[in-house]
């Protein structure tokens, strides 16, 4: 859903049901990758809330995280 965000925020307009199709597809890849079920979102409104949920409980970047990103963007 996070790609799904950007693009509304470049402009692109996409339709529920064009939006809960892209969920699917990546719940799909998701689940060929191995990744938990109860991970995966089986619909924008519930990857959006599963997104909120992961900001609220991450901690602030610390330094080896600052380093990372440095190191990524050098």
């Amino acid at each position: 859903v996070v790609v799904i965000d950007g693009l509304r925020r470049l402009g692109f307009e996409f339709e529920a049901d064009e939006a809960n199709a892209f969920v699917h597809l990546w719940r799909y890849v998701g689940w060929l990758m191995g990744t938990e079920a109860d991970l995966l979102p089986e619909s924008e409104h519930e990857g959006l809330a599963l997104g909120d949920l992961i900001l609220m409980t991450q901690e602030p970047p610390d330094d080896d995280s600052r380093a990372l990103t440095k190191a990524l963007l050098d």
